[in-house]
């Protein structure tokens, strides 16, 4: 069994960590200027390529003059499940691309993350209910009548793969040398995406992520993700990101919301370098999140997806 928090834990809980995850978010305003100038340190200049470069060399400079600080990184590092797997096209991959495949987990650590996912409490921002996966029905509703669009696996550092691959001697590789510096925070989450059979529009002002954005989540970052559900078609909910986007965009999407329409981006990009990823239970791939992309929503099934972002 799996250790875990009661509903009660969880629910008394829930409102303070609602807060914590938005924390700092830009502000909505349709005013680009306004948006600048509100909101934390980070997500004010997180977004620009020049300020995540100026930012890494920093790192790296202290990180060098501070040789402690390498030392406690590697000693928290284990042995890696991922062989040996060539980093340095990795990191090229992901520096000319945005994004880098080659990943794939084991079958008994897909199976663990499925079991931990599908017996954990879940939430779902918005909703002040806690909830299993096993409480949705065949149609997708809770007993209440709510319908749930994601579902947050709560604690998922109690999951034992988890916690260990957020230290796997490869990944953490991997991020070092695309970062430039030893990544001094690592966070998981464990994300339900649910099978919707709405309209597109509906879902994506629910839903953000089946938005085209890009994430302003630190000072520099970079995400590993692992699909832990098979995503084979346009229907289990592929990831879908405009390559090399993270290098490459214009001031007016650069001032704005990070969220983006549709129309908006194919004004930009040609539509050759859009990308839809798909691969069976347990692909694995390397990206940076400051590119544009998205969730294509499920409709045929849930998808659970696992991400590690370091920064």
């Amino acid at each position: 069994m799996f250790p875990k928090l009661s509903r009660h834990e969880i629910d008394s809980n829930l409102h303070q960590g609602t807060m914590i995850r938005l924390k700092g978010r830009l502000s909505s305003s349709p005013n680009a200027f306004q948006r600048l100038l509100k909101g934390d340190f980070t997500q004010r200049f997180g977004r620009f390529l020049w300020f995540r470069q100026m930012y890494s060399t920093i790192q790296n400079l202290r990180q060098r003059l501070d040789g402690s600080l390498q030392k406690s990184a590697i000693d928290l590092a284990i042995p890696s499940m991922f062989g040996n797997l060539s980093t340095d096209s990795f990191v090229r991959e992901v520096e000319d691309r945005s994004i880098a495949f080659g990943l794939h987990l084991p079958e008994s650590i897909v199976n663990e993350c499925l079991q931990y996912a599908t017996q954990t409490i879940c939430t779902e921002p918005g909703y002040d209910r806690t909830f299993l996966i096993s409480d949705l029905d065949e149609r997708g509703y809770l007993p209440d009548g709510h319908q749930p669009i994601r579902a947050l696996v709560s604690d998922v550092e109690k999951c034992s793969s988890i916690s260990n691959l957020s230290r796997d001697s490869v990944l953490l590789k991997i991020a070092r040398n695309y970062l430039r510096y030893l990544p001094t925070q690592i966070t998981c989450h464990l994300t339900w995406s649910l099978a919707w059979n709405r309209s597109d529009d509906r879902l994506q002002k629910l839903y953000p992520p089946t938005n085209f954005h890009y994430d302003i989540a630190g000072y520099n970052f970079v995400t590993a993700y692992f699909y832990i559900t098979p995503v084979l078609d346009d229907r289990s909910g592929p990831h879908v990101t405009i390559l090399g986007s993270h290098k490459r965009k214009p001031m007016e999407i650069l001032l704005k919301s990070g969220r983006q329409t549709d129309e908006a981006i194919y004004r930009y990009y040609d539509r050759s370098s859009e990308l839809y990823v798909y691969g069976d239970a347990g692909f694995g791939f390397f990206e940076d999140p400051s590119c544009i992309h998205k969730v294509k929503a499920p409709t045929r099934c849930h998808r659970l997806l696992l991400q590690f972002r370091f920064s």
